[in-house]
């Protein structure tokens, strides 16, 4: 099963990550899984500070936007980092839990954005009781993929009530993870050449930036990856990275 978000790059991730599996699993569409929305800061620079002259009202009719260092502001009409919190615990009642206590073993894949899966870590630790908190799972490098263990208490019996699950056991195994992407091209190395020659604007604009989150199970352990924004030189390494991503999958059944 391949959840993604609806916008583009990681719809577009979700659809690779199919394609590249020999069964082609359903493709699930899940809006929780969007990137944090930062209402009419969309698609403008951000700064640290504004001029002192200025109000932060008529900063934002210049469309100047200074950066929030914490979780509970937003700019108008968009949302907070306690927003995207909620949101991801969403995700997770919504994507993870229902398969907890599946009998057979299985894939989740959940495509998402860098932001989002900060917080779909930290929703996921908050069901185990003794988990650290402390850790930031925020400014990931791009493809770095972060890897979790979840386990339920095998003595539970019957389906996870999303409302009220029982404790798991949560352990993030691997964070900021870059191997995979060793034999891969450099994006600035690639732009640096196609200046060059003209076809130049061909290949910028197949140039998709994606993220991949995988998550796999096998009873009664459950495993959480990630692999975060992938930029991609054409569609067909994209395909490639797909059929890397199986291959990491495939490979997990060796930690169990």
């Amino acid at each position: 099963m391949i959840y993604a978000s609806p916008l583009l790059r990681a719809h577009h991730t979700g659809k690779a990550v199919q394609d590249g599996q020999p069964n082609s699993p359903p493709l699930v569409l899940n809006p929780n899984l969007r990137e944090q929305h930062f209402g009419i800061a969309e698609g403008y620079p951000w700064c640290y500070t504004y001029p002192d002259h200025m109000t932060l009202d008529e900063c934002y009719k210049n469309n100047i936007f200074p950066a929030f260092f914490d979780r509970s502001s937003k700019f108008p009409d968009g949302e907070s980092v306690e927003d995207l919190a909620e949101r991801a615990h969403g995700a997770i009642k919504e994507c993870i839990f229902p398969h907890l206590a599946e009998e057979d073993g299985f894939h989740v894949a959940l495509a998402s954005h860098g932001l989002c899966i900060g917080e779909l870590i930290h929703a996921l630790l908050s069901y185990d009781p003794n988990s650290s908190r402390e850790e930031s799972y925020l400014g990931l490098m791009n493809t770095a993929w972060t890897r979790a263990v979840i386990s339920l208490d095998p003595s539970h019996q019957g389906p996870v009530d999303s409302n009220n699950p029982p404790p798991l056991s949560v352990g993030v195994t691997h964070i900021g993870k870059t191997d995979h992407l060793t034999d891969l091209v450099s994006i600035s190395r690639l732009f640096h050449s196609a200046l060059k020659i003209p076809i130049y604007h061909s290949i910028r604009s197949q140039i998709p930036m994606t993220f991949l989150m995988t998550r796999q199970r096998r009873k009664p352990w459950h495993s959480l990856e990630e692999l975060i924004p992938i930029r991609l030189k054409n569609r067909m390494m994209c395909c490639d990275v797909a059929e890397k991503a199986g291959f990491i999958l495939k490979c997990e059944r060796l930690v169990f």
